[in-house]
């Protein structure tokens, strides 16, 4: 039993340390995804369909919200 105890610590510290590691790779990808709608939007900006007066694709920017979180604000 002693001997089952440090292997046991062991297992936890990396699993804890896994735990960690894999919430700050997700909070990178997901800032990552907002950067790049953030500026997939600016870039078109003033083209047909995305200015504040014309009607939203709201299949297009249901798909986009979706994956990046990142909401437009709407009418």
């Amino acid at each position: 039993m002693i001997t089952a105890l440090p292997a046991l610590t062991v297992s936890a510290i990396y699993l804890a340390w896994n735990v960690c590691h894999r919430e700050r790779l997700r909070r990178q990808q997901l800032l990552c995804r907002r950067v790049a709608y953030m500026l997939w939007a600016a870039a078109h900006v003033g083209e047909p369909g995305f200015d504040e007066d014309d009607e939203p694709d709201s299949a297009l920017d249901r798909r986009l919200t979706t994956y990046t979180f990142f909401h437009r604000r709407h009418q």
